[in-house]
């Protein structure tokens, strides 16, 4: 199975060591509080790329879509 944050496919039966997911949560929304942005990893909610940190991108979900190397569920209508 996939290692999360890993390319390529491992050997069958070996345990790798990977990053611990985040938990999703809201730091701000619409620029509020500004001292939140720009947005870290799993950090929400983001309306384009350009609210993340560097190196980040703005998940943008449809309902409580899975967010990529995030955990938890987050909330309703909300980007990552």
């Amino acid at each position: 199975e996939p290692v999360p944050g890993c390319d390529g496919t491992g050997v069958s039966g070996k345990d790798y060591c990977a990053e611990k997911k985040n938990n999703l949560f809201i730091s701000g929304n619409n620029g509020n509080p500004s001292s939140s942005f720009p947005l870290g990893l799993c950090e929400g909610d983001c309306d384009n790329d350009g609210d993340c940190a560097d190196g980040l991108v703005c998940f943008e979900r449809s309902g409580m879509d899975v967010v990529p190397g995030c955990a938890g569920l987050g909330v309703y209508g909300k980007d990552y």
